[in-house]
């Protein structure tokens, strides 16, 4: 059902939902949004219609040792902005990942990010959409997207001013900042910092934790706290950050920055792709 790029595991009453792209850094591609969210929308179906059947609460992370997911595959973007498609076909990959990243928020199982090293632009934000993350020490998280002369496009201008504060968000958004694991955790970011080699065991026994509140509870919580995303004030949010990002993606010097970001590092023999930021 998941496909190659995202699998899902069962550990008992928590599940595992690992992004299978460790060669290219778990880069976000439209391959993955679609099948987070074909994934995310069968799980709230399941837990819906048996909940006794369903697990109590979701890991979410990141294949290899290097990233959780280090941004948008932008070999992609690159490649549907050179061809006829070019603007409408890149709209069509961020609203892909916008669905995607709704459908984690409106899961009624609790999803936990567990980020395992670099959380950078879209790998950030969809850590985001998350209820709860943990990292472990010498992770990066930040919203870098500006360094390439473009906003965050999957809802991070609406997002974490409401988690961390309108001043922070601000700083973090504009500098294009990355943090480390504790710098994040002393700014709200993050909910719990792991050892190194401790992450999942960390964010398993957060799980556990949940269990022992009753599970159409935490659901009908999760809805409640979640209502503001409804409102027609914080739609037209999204949509403006999108259209900010298109434009910002055609008018700057998004392109050239991409292109000068892949050819100035080199790739030798048995290193990973240039496709992320």
């Amino acid at each position: 059902m998941t496909g190659d790029v995202v699998r899902f595991e069962r550990k008992r009453s928590v599940a595992v939902v690992t992004i299978c792209r460790p060669e290219r850094m778990n880069a976000l591609n439209r391959e993955v949004f679609v099948r987070f969210g074909l994934l995310f929308e069968s799980i709230a179906e399941e837990f819906w219609s048996d909940v006794s059947r369903s697990p109590r609460s979701i890991i979410l992370t990141g294949a290899g040792e290097r990233a959780f997911s280090a941004g948008a595959d932008l070999h992609e973007i690159l490649e549907v902005c050179r061809c006829e498609t070019g603007l409408e076909g890149v709209r069509k990959i961020i609203e892909s990942g916008r669905r995607a990243l709704r459908s984690i928020e409106e899961c009624p199982i609790p999803v936990i990010a567990a980020i395992n090293g670099y959380a950078l632009g879209g790998g950030c934000e969809l850590a985001l959409a998350c209820d709860a993350r943990v990292a472990r020490k010498g992770s990066k998280i930040g919203l870098t997207e500006v360094l390439l002369d473009i906003p965050p496009g999957l809802g991070a201008t609406v997002r974490l001013p409401r988690l961390i504060g309108e001043a922070k968000a601000r700083e973090l958004i504009l500098t294009g900042k990355a943090l480390d694991a504790n710098e994040a955790l002393s700014l709200g970011l993050l909910n719990d910092v792991s050892e190194p080699d401790a992450l999942l065991e960390s964010c398993i026994r957060f799980a556990e934790e949940l269990t022992k509140a009753g599970p159409v509870g935490i659901a009908y919580a999760k809805t409640a706290m979640k209502a503001w995303l409804c409102q027609p004030q914080v739609q037209k949010e999204f949509e403006c950050e999108l259209e900010a990002f298109l434009e910002a993606l055609m008018k700057g010097e998004a392109l050239k920055r991409i292109q000068r970001f892949f050819s100035a590092i080199p790739a030798p023999k048995g290193s990973l792709p240039k496709t992320h930021f």
